[in-house]
């Protein structure tokens, strides 16, 4: 592979292309400070778990992230009760958690023998100062030196309080046109205690592949109800192209390249990992293999404590100059950068190497990721899409509270297009 240290962009893990803070009206994950690093929400010993934990349960959800300053800063937290839209609510602090937010983390520990120094932060919700009293979507926001207006990173979680049986399949769609190449999702959700007064008003769906902001569906009301059960099943709003089976790279050993990787070089302060280039080929025939469905995991390879003896490397990837590259705007996107199409993300032309390609800074361990283009849905896309693809759909169900006008979470189901519903 011709090695080519292209202009270094520093993908700091879900950092937008700009790290000054914004208004906002719908609250989403997002960083707004260079230091902050690596953020993740998993339940303990889960790490590929979804931010999301039952009402009046002993399940807990552990906060991780890196400050990239080699000293202790002072981190405190606040949380917000959010409508279904991420809009925050009207309620009172009192309406949703019981005890005291705006707490210090106090959980900490530095790096060990990593090129990179950074410090470790943990947080874990609910603790001893504060539970949630209410189902619904949460946002966690992480403030620096006792300055609520000073927020490094917001984070979407769920409280989830379950009442309804779904009944959901994953099917090829009707049209000709779109059968070999999307999935169909139909959902029933089976209100057997009579819980919905009003499915058109009360009664709201949300549906996501693989759990990518950008490929999230609202459905507002169901297409047919039959007795108690409410049934979404457009042909059209229903649709999600396929896309393929993801990629990869494996970073966990500095002594032993994984089968995708063409070289490990230490430049005397840290390490590159140069990955076999991509090739874009949107017609091929669709292929099998295992992936994580665009997730990632931190790890060290014979590590017991990875999220402190992981190092941050450097990884090269690049995509050959084909005609179904040339004259395409391209980004690497994952889980690991929140699938953020910008100019952290961007593949850049190197004209010497006769590819596109980009370099990004992350810890070590095992990641999934695809290479997209500016629109998938433009007429032309090099992105594939294969009916037969292995894909996560996740759904939330939200019933509107009509005592304190608030958005319920009384449904979270996963289903894959091979095991079914998980």
């Amino acid at each position: 592979m011709y090695k080519v240290l292209s202009s270094v962009f520093f993908l700091f893990i879900g950092v937008q292309s700009l790290f000054s803070q914004e208004v906002l009206t719908a609250w989403k994950t997002q960083i707004f400070d260079e230091n902050i690093h690596t953020l993740q929400v998993f339940r303990p010993n889960w790490e590929l778990s979804y931010p999301i934990i039952e009402l009046n349960s002993s399940q807990i959800l552990e906060v991780h992230f890196d400050d990239f300053q080699k000293v202790a800063n002072n981190y405190s937290y606040t949380i917000e009760f959010c409508n279904a839209d991420w809009t925050i609510s009207d309620l009172m602090k009192s309406d949703y958690i019981q005890g005291f937010d705006e707490q210090p983390i106090t959980n900490y520990q530095f790096s060990s023998n990593t090129t990179k120094t950074y410090v470790h932060y943990q947080l874990d919700l609910p603790n001893s100062d504060v539970d949630f009293l209410i189902s619904g979507n949460y946002i966690l926001k992480v403030y620096k030196d006792y300055n609520v207006d000073s927020i490094v990173f917001s984070q979407q979680f769920f409280v989830l309080d379950p009442q309804f049986t779904p009944q959901v399949e994953i099917i090829r769609p009707i049209n000709a046109l779109k059968n070999n190449t999307h999935q169909q999702v139909n959902i029933s959700i089976i209100d057997v205690n009579n819980l919905i007064r009003d499915p058109y008003s009360d009664l709201l769906v949300k549906l996501r592949q693989n759990n990518r902001p950008d490929r999230e569906i609202t459905l507002n009301e169901p297409k047919y109800i039959r007795g108690s059960s409410y049934i979404y099943s457009d042909e059209v709003k229903n649709l999600f192209s396929g896309t393929s089976e993801y990629l990869h790279f494996d970073t966990k050993s500095i002594r032993f390249k994984e089968m995708r990787t063409d070289s490990i070089v230490f430049d005397g302060t840290h390490y590159h990992y140069y990955i076999d280039q991509d090739e874009l080929m949107p017609w091929r025939t669709y292929a099998s293999k295992p992936d994580i469905n665009g997730r990632y995991k931190v790890q060290l390879q014979n590590s017991n404590v990875s999220h402190l003896q992981a190092d941050y490397v450097y990884v090269h990837l690049s995509v050959d100059a084909t005609k179904h590259s040339l004259g395409q705007e391209l980004f690497v996107i994952g889980d690991f950068n929140f699938w953020q199409k910008n100019k952290h993300s961007k593949l850049i032309w190197n004209r010497e190497a006769n590819a596109f390609s980009n370099t990004f800074f992350l810890k070590q361990g095992y990641f999934n990721y695809c290479i997209e283009n500016k629109d998938v849905n433009a007429a032309y896309s090099p992105v594939e899409n294969h009916a037969e693809t292995e894909n996560d759909y996740l759904i939330w169900v939200y019933l509107k509270d009509k005592t304190l006008n608030f958005d319920k979470l009384v449904g979270f189901f996963t289903i894959n297009t091979l095991r079914g519903v998980q």
